[in-house]
């Protein structure tokens, strides 16, 4: 993991913590609130669940929302990056094919040109396969 997304799943789990922890703080207050207007408990309990719920509800929804736009804009520059490594390895594929196909060429040359080219369509070939990786998740 990079440097970057060890600080985001750190901020992400330190605001879980800290969200969670005022949920449960808001719902205590609630139900003594509750509690001392001599309500029912049955009523209480039964407010303290809901309550619990919907703002465990909103909070996931919202926190999902925004993993969501991080994720689609990971995505969107893994794609760009992509896209700009494989336009400036082209020119050179494009160059070792031209000597591969050149007859007058030396044998050693030759060689060297489709080991190069080999390489490059090994890494276009990796670079598509990190592509698939991504639309999996």
């Amino acid at each position: 993991m990079t440097f970057h997304k060890n600080q985001f799943h750190l901020c992400k789990n330190l605001l879980n913590y800290v969200v969670y922890l005022l949920e449960g703080v808001f719902v205590y207050l609630i139900l003594m609130l509750l509690y001392k207007y001599n309500l029912d408990i049955k009523l209480i309990l039964l407010s303290g669940c809901l309550i619990f719920c919907a703002t465990l509800f909103l909070i996931n929804f919202l926190f999902q929302s925004q993993i969501y736009k991080v994720k689609n804009n990971h995505y969107r520059q893994l794609s760009l990056l992509r896209h700009d490594v494989k336009g400036l390895l082209s020119p050179a594929l494009l160059q070792a094919d031209r000597i591969i196909l050149n007859k007058s060429a030396d044998k050693k040359i030759i060689q060297s040109a489709e080991s190069i080219a080999s390489s490059i369509e090994k890494t276009s070939d990796y670079l598509n396969s990190t592509k698939k990786i991504d639309n999996l998740f």
